[in-house]
């Protein structure tokens, strides 16, 4: 019985160790696979900037993407290398990439304005006759305590009349009514010296002269010598510009760089060669529908009256805004929706770089992924270099196409394609529309190879492949019908 059980332990025991084994010699394979598999890269030959880990077509050119088979062959088709002369002739020049103070100047036109609140009007206080008028030009500049008209009115010699009559009073009992009188003739716009005369002089005064309360120009003039006027009539509109708004339209994509009390430089047309200062005291809530601006105002002082409302010029508003990498525009190459930049990558050889970009400095492009300190990119010669790089790979990938496609006759024009690695440039069926099946049949028509969602739609697409093409769209990711 003992050694039946040692039998079966030592049985057990190989089984187990057996068992072990083939776990972590699957673990393993399945490791070595799945590395293998993630490791895949597919790129554009004529783009080789555009990568993906699955089979798929390049977004700029709709050209399908091609495996890179190891690192040296990734090297080949990504990198380039100029010659001595080619360079000189390209005129090629670099940049160190470095961290830069991030300072903006946004430039803005503006135009010159009066402030609501200097806009004032002298209107009649009592009804009367004007006398004699003594401000009788629009656009003359009058002082606070100017005289402005002189007036008879039966309401003013009322008031003075009360106030004598309390006057009379004896003291003690005559405080209230003279102070009810002396505010009523306040009320009417009569000076402190003016009632102090009345009060010495005990006698009424049958006209009276009406003196300017504040200073500025005369806007407007409504009142004529001998003219008869009623309470509340506008006499004279009077506009204060020792101070001014400036009026600027801001992009709604640099308000978030703009707040109250920012300081802006300003150049009037008719004064080239100065400068004035305002300060922002307004930002509209509102952004127009139309134009996509907002409306700013800054105040700016006009102690001199240099400055008129309604001139023309342009304000700069200066702002800092951190540190970060900047970059020449002259650097970036604009694909469709990617932004790449050629980088040094050793002795004349230089490789593209997909770089993600922020906002505009002047002439800098914020970089916001992509590069970093001590890259080397090139700043003048890019377009060649991206040009020479393009010719090199459509080389590449045309001899790439033949190699594919040599067991096929060249001289048809639409031919079944039954190599299965083939990946079809569409994913829409041209014939109805459905998704394309990768693993369904192929066609090689115009350069390009047609997926289908189905057996059938292959042997309708080539009989007449001219029609079938136009109903999706050029992309192959959208089926138009008809």
């Amino acid at each position: 019985m003992k050694k039946v059980n040692k039998k079966f332990v030592v049985i057990l025991s190989i089984l187990i160790v057996i068992l072990i084994s083939i776990g972590i010699y699957l673990s393993t394979h399945l490791e070595e696979k799945k590395s293998l598999q993630s490791s895949e890269i597919y790129y554009c030959p004529m783009h080789p900037e555009v990568t993906s880990n699955k089979p798929s077509v390049c977004p700029i050119c709709n050209m399908n993407l091609v495996k890179k088979s190891d690192e040296a062959h990734e090297h080949e088709t990504t990198s380039l290398t100029l010659s001595d002369s080619k360079l000189v002739l390209a005129n090629v020049k670099t940049w160190a990439v470095k961290t830069a103070p991030l300072e903006k100047e946004i430039k803005l036109y503006t135009f010159l304005e009066i402030p609501e609140s200097n806009r004032k009007i002298i209107s009649a206080r009592f009804s009367g006759r004007i006398e004699k008028l003594y401000l009788n030009e629009t656009g003359k500049f009058i002082k606070k305590g100017d005289v402005l008209f002189e007036i008879y009115s039966p309401q003013l010699i009322q008031a003075q009349n009360d106030l004598l009559s309390s006057l009379n009073i004896p003291d003690g009992e005559n405080k209230e009514l003279i102070s009810s009188s002396v505010k009523k003739l306040k009320l009417f716009g009569i000076t402190d010296e003016q009632i102090e005369r009345i009060m010495s002089t005990k006698q009424l005064f049958y006209t009276m002269e009406y003196y300017a309360p504040f200073s500025g120009f005369v806007l407007q003039k409504n009142v004529s010598e001998g003219q008869y006027t009623n309470e509340g009539m506008m006499l004279y509109e009077i506009v204060d510009i020792s101070t001014l708004w400036a009026v600027s339209e801001i992009y709604e994509t640099d308000i978030k760089n703009i707040k109250v009390g920012d300081i802006v430089k300003i150049k009037i047309d008719a004064y080239p060669n100065e400068q004035f200062s305002g300060i922002v005291s307004f930002i509209s809530p509102i952004v127009n529908s139309t134009t996509r601006t907002v409306q700013i105002r800054s105040v700016v002082k006009n102690l001199f009256h240099k400055l008129k409302p309604y001139m023309y010029g342009s304000a700069y508003i200066q702002k800092k805004l951190g540190f970060g990498i900047l970059i020449p525009s002259s650097a970036v190459l604009m694909k469709g929706e990617s932004n790449i930049v050629w980088v040094k990558v050793g002795e004349n050889s230089f490789e593209p770089r997909l770089i993600e970009i922020g906002e505009k400095f002047n002439d800098y492009y914020l970089v916001l992924s992509g590069l970093k300190e001590g890259d080397e990119i090139v700043v003048s010669g890019a377009y060649l270099i991206d040009s020479e790089s393009q010719l090199k790979n459509f080389l590449l990938n045309v001899n790439h196409f033949k190699e594919n496609f040599a067991k096929y006759d060249k001289k048809d024009t639409v031919f079944l394609v039954k190599d299965k690695s083939v990946v079809p440039f569409n994913s829409v069926c041209p014939v109805l529309g459905e998704e394309v099946d990768l693993n369904g049949p192929k066609v090689f028509y115009n350069g390009k190879v047609y997926g289908f969602c189905c057996k059938g739609c292959d042997e309708k697409f080539m009989r007449n492949p001219e029609y079938y093409a136009k109903r999706i769209s050029v992309d192959g990711q959208k089926f138009l019908g008809e």
